[in-house]
């Protein structure tokens, strides 16, 4: 019985070693993997830091054009807008759609 319990024991043990194993390899792949992110990305900063910084002058150029085009885009709406209402009305006091409805 001691020994049968032993033998347990032991193939637990074994397990073990498999489960430490596989864990290892798994966070040597992780350390490999931030290592070449490492190498690979911050060294670029200042090249990201430049591309950040021309898509925000171009989204501001963006803006200012958008902000220009905007009232336009308003008063457009607005007649439209009221242009719809109207002829809204005037189908609404059709005899037609009255009797229709």
């Amino acid at each position: 019985m001691e020994l049968e319990t032993r033998q347990n024991d032991l193939d637990k043990i074994k397990n073990l070693e498999v489960k430490i194993d596989k864990e290892n390899q798994v966070m040597n792949e992780k350390i490999e993997k931030m290592e070449d992110e490492m190498q690979n990305k911050f060294p670029n900063v200042n090249k990201l830091k430049n591309q950040i910084e021309n898509d925000k002058q171009d989204m501001q150029k963006m803006r200012v054009i958008l902000d220009e085009v905007k009232p336009g885009l308003e008063k457009q709406m607005t007649y439209h807008s009221m242009k719809h209402d109207t002829l809204k009305n005037q189908i609404l006091q059709n005899d037609i759609y009255k009797n229709l409805d």
